[in-house]
């Protein structure tokens, strides 16, 4: 058997074994809204933590992360793995209120709880915004499956068929709701993390352990091991601004909010506050180091090609069948955020556009129906974006979380200040999203950013437009704001 049909029988096998997990929990589960979005709200410690966990670890962990720690140097552990691991405080901060507003009131999408506290122009506002900003992330996990397949065929599937190839398995896989994606994320996070881990163990082990390839970036590329980085890209500022985008934008993707609608009880955001930051301090050493050592292996990379050096260096020291596995675990990486990522976005389409504007009376088979359609033009429309990538997956995915963290000052506000108003919240997005395009495409000049990142100062933005804005309008209806902060108040008095 050649190289390519070993590596191609691997991928089949993990591949099947993904549909069959899928396809197992589309055939048990109930045709109802909550069960298809939100998996009847009854999944424990374990299946939460690694679905979230796989969920957060997309392409851009495996491939993009190796690609900044070749390109930027070790430094870049710090803003993604420290950053990541911070995440944890908003299961206590957002999560636990969004847990108990979902259980109580029956949310499955992100803008129906938005909705309940600030009205429907919210509503759309919030759906309109995730989908623009989540398209693109979509389209790195299409671009990462092209990279992968390209590399551990030889060539042989090329870039743009590999793409494709993932984007028609992830149609089939989503098709079950949250109980599939939840299943084969918890299988997908377990491989996903194995593999990282013997791929680093093979890399250090072909450049003769890590003490010899710290002498050598000593040697050969200095600024790899300092914490500003190559280029002194790693400023204070921008290092900050990293972690601000992990703590706001994490939590307010939609896929990532949905999961606080999963678990069956409050203990288990209690252990997720525990184990989760654990896990990020783990698996994101892994990819950076990768990176950083396969610079002194595969020089000379630059653009979108610095996203290949893991699959490059895997193949260049492994034997095909350990290729196709690690590889695999490549595209669990991928797939377990892709398929999740559809599911948010088609859910924001049915529940808070399609059924509110369109179809008021669609029964909640129809509403699932329409959901299943919806998904696989979303497929469609990522691969179609992933055809010609403009930058590097870390890029195109910081772009993505800019303008999803944009959210956050009102998000929080609708969570915990009652004076907080509708048209505060409206103008905090509106204008955080105008700051945070104009310094993304470079219209506004670099020195609007304060040194760091153009989240920082769309945050400012946003929170001082959302506190002016508010006490300048008249406050919210009083029934609306107890219907939220009546439950919050009742809960933690008897807590």
């Amino acid at each position: 058997m050649s190289e390519i049909t070993t590596s191609l029988a691997i991928l089949t096998t993990f591949l099947a074994l993904i549909a069959f997990l899928g396809l197992y929990g589309y055939r048990i589960g109930r045709k109802t809204v909550e069960d298809y979005f939100a998996a009847s709200r009854a999944m424990g410690t374990f299946v939460t933590l690694f679905t979230y966990f796989a969920t957060l670890c997309s392409a851009f962990t495996f491939l993009g992360c190796a690609g900044w720690g070749y390109s930027r140097g070790l430094g870049w552990y710090g803003p993604i793995g420290v950053g990541t691991a911070l995440l944890s405080i908003n299961f206590y901060v957002f999560g636990y209120r969004v847990w108990l507003l979902g259980k109580k009131f029956g949310y499955v999408s992100p803008p129906e709880l938005i909705k309940d506290r600030f009205g429907k122009e919210l509503q759309i506002i919030y759906a309109v915004v995730m989908v623009i900003f989540v398209l693109p992330y979509l389209a790195v996990q299409a671009m990462g499956a092209g990279y992968v397949l390209e590399e551990l065929s030889q060539g042989v599937i090329p870039y743009i068929a590999g793409a494709g190839l993932i984007t028609l398995f992830m149609m089939v896989l989503i098709l079950g709701g949250m109980r599939s994606v939840a299943w084969t994320d918890t299988f997908m996070g377990i491989m996903m993390l194995g593999c990282l881990a013997i791929a680093f163990g093979l890399v250090v082990k072909n450049v003769g352990g890590l003490p010899s390839v710290v002498s050598r970036l000593a040697a050969e590329s200095p600024e790899h091991l300092s914490r500003p980085g190559v280029g002194e890209f790693f400023s204070p500022g921008v290092w900050f601004g990293f972690l601000l985008l992990w703590v706001v934008a994490d939590p307010l993707m939609p896929h990532l909010w949905m999961r606080m609608y999963i678990p069956k009880n409050v203990d288990v955001i209690k252990r997720m506050m525990i184990l989760f930051p654990l896990v990020c301090l783990v698996v994101f050493f892994f990819p950076v180091w990768i990176g950083a050592m396969g610079y002194t292996v595969i020089p000379g990379l630059k653009g979108p090609a610095v996203d290949r050096i893991l699959p490059l260096l895997m193949v260049k020291f492994a034997p095909a069948w350990l290729v196709a596995i690690i590889l695999s675990g490549s595209l669990a990486a991928l797939i377990s955020t892709a398929d999740s990522q559809v599911l948010a976005l088609s859910s924001i389409l049915t529940r808070d556009l399609y059924l509110p504007f369109i179809n008021k009376k669609a029964t909640s088979q129809h509403q699932v129906t329409m959901a299943r359609i919806i998904m696989i033009i979303l497929c469609v429309f990522g691969f179609i974006i992933a055809l010609k990538p403009v930058s590097t997956l870390v890029t195109i995915t910081a772009s993505a979380f800019t303008g999803i963290g944009v959210l956050y000052p009102a998000t929080i506000a609708a969570l915990y200040w009652k004076r907080a108003t509708k048209w505060g919240a409206v103008s905090s997005i509106l204008t955080g999203e105008v700051v945070a395009v104009l310094l993304i495409y470079g219209v506004l000049p670099k020195g609007f950013s304060l040194g760091s990142l153009p989240i920082l100062p769309s945050l400012i933005v946003a929170t001082a437009t959302l506190i002016i804005v508010s006490y300048l309008t008249s406050p919210p209806p009083e029934k609306r704001i107890a219907k939220f902060f009546d439950l919050f108040d009742s809960v933690f008095k008897n807590s």
